[in-house]
């Protein structure tokens, strides 16, 4: 278009209306002839019908420029015959401009050919007809007299070589796919940095020379000092280019690298979220894509979703909360943390984090891996559990259940009547009897973690209270010709780690070495529990009076299955999972013993600065109004509180001894916005095989499970996912838990 109008403009308003600036542009130079306009014209004319695509437009743009190339084909001719005669300095179609014609007529009737071949001459021909076009440009900006001394471009005028040089782009952008053009504007950081660059590589140079050039004119510096200031700023630009590629080449090579990372990564069973130095996400893998499907980023998934302790069921917000305390605050080991999925199941999730030079050795990334622990905690056995502690755990099993109801009963009682906004004294009383359910509730749950596994829980915790606790429970194991004494400092000491397992842990290396003293055939001795704070790490040690070990049995006494008690029933196992525990929460095991000299066993933990310990917050239960609850109980007594305990706060509950009941009632056309049920029920029906056969009935319906005698990693069945609670439980972890699951969004 803009070809064919400046044509035009010359056509009406030089040759028409007479106005010589219009074919000259300047009254020295040479003009644009009317054939030449007129065949730019024509050009432009081809060029544009051409774009329409349909056979008769192709058909009349190739007559077109054939006509056109057949007139420059002769006027071409006529020009070498009559060289001798032509006047250099006189007004008419020059060989350069015939032949720069010529090849757009032939850049056209490449044009409207198909396939490969012909997009390859049509390219080569406009990237030629361009040179020609800028060098004509380039002689007119530097020395315009001097064209007429060169026969071939005198009397090509500059509006003919700016037409030229607009039917030739024309050509270029027709069909850039797979040219040196299309390169140029692709859709990519390597294209747009080359567009960048382009007007500065174009003008750059001509910019200098004309500079020198005015500078030798004025007398400043000499020809062949021009020369060489060119020759010093054309290799500058020749450097820079070079640089430049080059960091392009790096920049692609670490794309590629990076390709290659996820394509590894992706074959791991672990989701992978790679960041930068600076904290920003850079990369994931497959599995982190699907876990993260459904939010805005990978990045607003760990930091925004709300996980939740294994535990109890809290939120872990703020310094709790998983990623910030791997990413932010650096702590160095594994952190375990709930996480309800879109179809609402609950998946125990581990989560790491390891620093690592990924692409390059001066490129630090932090790697966080997420892993879905679910079916190990839900399936893995504790393989250190010999027949007899087998019979402990159904013993411990079967009271702590019955344990559960009657101290619910009590707890949800006391936590109703609370409710009721008592007079002080009264208030005083019922505090006392809740704070007496939450001492019999975590007796019973010692016991039973004594003898089971449960998911890590790591927070801050005070060794020091841990130790006296584990001592209290000991002291029923020994005999009275065994002292156990204490050395422990007054301050707290607070390391992040496993309560549970760190009590078990004590326990378990003082019944070792109530063993040793037991079966060296004294009879009596002394045990010895002490802590130690030794430069940033605490030292829980267990030191005995014992035989002590020799050398080759303290070499091997940490593997596992490795024991000298196998006629005592020893499973070789003790030693292996404190070891376990202690490297899992940053530390060691070490041991340290001579002959007749007893053994001293230390657990070395590195000691938490800046921690703080976790406070009860005050229970506060949450207004239920609107929500209708199905409570299944097979205890009367817990079937009566808890229904009134949530009766109190505003929920409409219906009420179910068995699992016939509740499927009657869960097929009736009442609402129904969630399941309460325990698992051990009467019947053929338990709790599990209830909740599946309500989601059959009612799908998406909110499920939460009450037992005194399962664990919360127990067996949640697939097709009916919910939390799982130990009774006996507080009314307000209860609502808390409600909350929780009542958010969740359906699938």
């Amino acid at each position: 278009m803009l070809a064919l109008g400046f044509a035009m403009l010359v056509l009406v308003g030089g040759w028409v209306s007479g106005i010589d600036i219009v074919v000259r542009l300047h009254s020295g130079f040479a003009a644009m002839v009317a054939a030449t306009a007129l065949s730019v014209c024509l050009l432009a004319i081809a060029l544009l019908i051409l774009r329409l695509r349909a056979l008769v437009f192709r058909i009349g743009a190739l007559l077109l420029s054939v006509a056109v190339g057949l007139y420059a084909v002769f006027h071409l001719w006529d020009l070498l015959v009559r060289t001798a005669e032509i006047d250099p300095t006189s007004d008419r179609m020059s060989i350069a401009t015939s032949v720069g014609v010529l090849m757009v007529a032939a850049g056209i009737v490449a044009a409207s050919r198909p396939g490969e071949r012909a997009k390859r001459a049509q390219t080569i021909i406009a990237t030629a007809g361009t040179i020609l076009a800028l060098i004509c440009i380039n002689g007119y900006i530097f020395d315009a007299p001097a064209l007429y001394q060169f026969f071939i471009l005198s009397a090509t005028s500059l509006p003919t070589a700016i037409c030229l040089l607009l039917l030739y782009l024309a050509l270029l952008l027709d069909r850039p796919e797979g040219t040196w053009v299309g390169v140029l504007f692709a859709d990519n950081s390597g294209s747009r940095r080359s567009l960048r660059i382009l007007p500065f590589a174009l003008i750059g140079p001509v910019v200098l020379s004309y500079a020198a050039l005015w500078s030798t004119e004025l007398g400043v510096i000499t020809p062949n000092l021009r020369l060489g200031m060119v020759a010093i700023a054309l290799s500058g630009m020749a450097v820079y280019a070079t640089v430049h590629s080059a960091r392009y080449q790096f920049e692609e090579e670490s794309r590629a690298e990076a390709s290659h990372l996820r394509a590894i990564l992706n074959g791991l069973e672990s989701a992978v979220f790679v960041f930068d130095a600076s904290g920003v996400l850079r990369l994931t893998n497959r599995n982190a894509d699907r876990m993260t499907q459904g939010t805005p980023t990978p990045e607003a998934w760990l930091r925004e979703t709300p996980f939740h302790s294994l535990s109890d069921r809290r939120r872990l917000d703020g310094t709790a909360q998983p990623v910030r305390r791997l990413m932010d605050l650096g702590q160095p080991h594994a952190v375990y943390a709930g996480w309800l999925d879109p179809d609402g199941h609950e998946r125990a999730l581990k989560f790491t984090a390891t620093s690592a030079e990924v692409l390059a050795p001066e490129t630090a990334m932090t790697l966080l891996t997420i892993v879905d622990e679910t079916e190990a905690w839900r399936l893995r056995e504790n393989l250190a559990r010999s027949e007899r502690l087998e019979a402990v755990d159904q013993i411990a099993g079967g009271i702590s259940h019955e344990m559960a109801n009657i101290l619910g009963v009590i707890q949800l009682t006391a936590d109703a009547a609370l409710l009721k906004d008592p007079s002080t004294a009264e208030r005083a009383t019922l505090e006392s009897i809740a704070t007496a359910c939450r001492r019999g509730s975590d007796l019973t749950g010692r016991l039973l973690n004594l003898t089971r596994d449960k998911a890590a829980d790591d927070h801050p915790v005070d060794i020091v209270a841990v130790a006296e606790r584990a001592v209290i429970l000991a002291q029923s194991a020994l005999p009275t010709t065994i002292r156990l004494l204490l050395d422990l400092p007054k301050a707290p000491c607070i390391v992040l780690c496993d309560e549970v397992e760190l009590e078990r842990a004590l326990l378990n290396l003082v019944l070792n070495a109530r063993n040793a003293i037991l079966e060296s055939g004294r009879g009596s001795g002394t045990i010895t529990l002490a802590i130690r704070e030794m430069d940033a790490d605490l030292h829980l040690s267990v030191r005995d009076d014992g035989p002590g070990m020799e050398p080759e049995v303290l070499a091997r006494a940490k593997e596992p299955f490795f024991t000298t008690r196998t006629d005592a029933g020893g499973t070789g196992l003790g030693l292996a999972m404190v070891d376990s525990f202690a490297r899992r929460s940053g530390g060691a095991l070490t041991l340290q013993s001579d002959p007749r000299q007893g053994l001293t066993a230390s657990i070395i933990l590195p000691r938490s600065e800046g921690a703080v310990l976790e406070e009860n917050p005050e229970e506060i239960a949450t207004d239920l109004a609107g929500r209708s609850i199905l409570v299944v109980e097979d205890d009367p007594q817990f079937l009566e509180i808890l229904p009134d305990a949530l009766s109190a706060l505003g929920a409409r509950v219906e009420r179910a001894p068995a699992s016939e009941k509740a499927l009657s009632i869960l097929e009736s056309d009442g609402q129904i916005d969630l399941l309460l049920t325990d698992i051990l029920l009467p019947g053929p029906i338990d709790g599990y095989a209830l909740a599946q056969r309500a989601r059959t009935l009612r799908p998406g319906l909110r499920v939460i499970f009450l037992s005194g005698y399962t664990d919360p990693t127990s067996r949640v069945d697939q097709e009916a996912p919910g939390l799982l609670l130990r009774k006996p439980v507080r009314l307000g972890t209860l609502c808390n838990a409600i909350d929780l699951v009542m958010s969740q969004r359906k699938p």
